[in-house]
């Protein structure tokens, strides 16, 4: 099953975003927080509240609890703090590099966090994320396959190489063409949707045994398969991986209203595009 996306996860950059924030600022400011956010310090006057110690952290896995942890992550956040308050005294934002550098960390990290206010907007029930199970298994097929496979530039090389497995042994083959071929590498436990879909079809095509009757032709040349065992695949229980079902909803979700925010930007271009190849 898809693995939980690290766009769903809080992230460290979200603190980049708000120390580049106030870097570009005047001498004299500072960050604005919410009168009852906890204050884990003050530096130079200036308040730390205590939800970026944790950020920290749980970017670094590190815990708090822990002395030696936490003795780690406040170090690195009080060496942001001064560095900020660095730039903000010495005006760094009046160059336009590293002005044009804290602004992107700040979009960077403003951006990953709205995608997760994105998602959390979604509304997501049981029925929904099973029928995504389903589709994802459905997706993954039934199968993995253990194979070889034999990459040629050419597709001539390719059609003597399968005419050759047709009366040969394919490890006899692979002898005879493997210095020809621009690759020739076996793979285990794979299943067709992880592959480019031509590939992923040819092989799904194919018994324990069998070669690819003709080459498959791909962006990254001509391939000879040949299939060596075929291995019975049980996906793992719905409500084991019903977490992780979420976060790729919602981060199908967050995806479609991103395009949406795209195709209603009014966007008008002040330098000329690149030139296409």
């Amino acid at each position: 099953m898809t693995p939980v996306p690290s766009c769903m996860r809080t992230s460290f950059a979200m603190i980049v975003a708000a120390l580049a924030l106030t870097a570009c600022g005047s001498a004299e400011q500072a960050p604005r927080w919410p009168a009852d956010v906890a204050i884990a310090e003050t530096i130079n006057g200036e308040p730390v509240p205590a939800v970026m110690l944790e950020l920290i952290a749980r970017e670094r896995q590190a815990d708090l609890a822990v002395a030696e942890q936490r003795d780690k992550v406040v170090g690195e956040l009080r060496q942001y703090i001064v560095l900020d308050q660095l730039a903000r005294k010495e005006g760094f934002a009046r160059d336009p590099k590293f002005l044009a550098a804290t602004e992107l960390y700040r979009l960077q990290g403003v951006a990953e966090a709205a995608r997760v206010k994105l998602a959390e907007g979604a509304s997501v029930d049981d029925a929904a994320l099973k029928a995504e199970y389903d589709r994802q298994v459905a997706l993954a097929g039934p199968s993995e396959y253990d194979f070889a496979q034999l990459v040629f530039d050419s597709e001539d090389a390719a059609i003597n190489a399968v005419g050759e497995a047709a009366t040969k042994p394919f490890d006899a083959v692979v002898a005879t063409w493997s210095d020809k071929a621009r690759q020739a590498q076996s793979f285990a436990r794979v299943r067709p949707a992880q592959l480019p879909e031509a590939l992923g079809k040819a092989l799904s095509a194919l018994q324990a045994g069998e070669t690819s009757k003709l080459p498959v032709s791909t962006e990254f040349g001509w391939f000879v398969l040949h299939v060596t065992a075929i291995h019975a695949v049980t996906p793992p229980p719905f409500e084991q991986v019903k977490e992780s079902v979420r976060a790729t909803v919602l981060s199908r979700y967050a995806d479609q209203q991103i395009e949406k925010l795209l195709g209603d930007a009014k966007v008008d271009m002040k330098t000329p595009p690149a030139a296409k190849n």
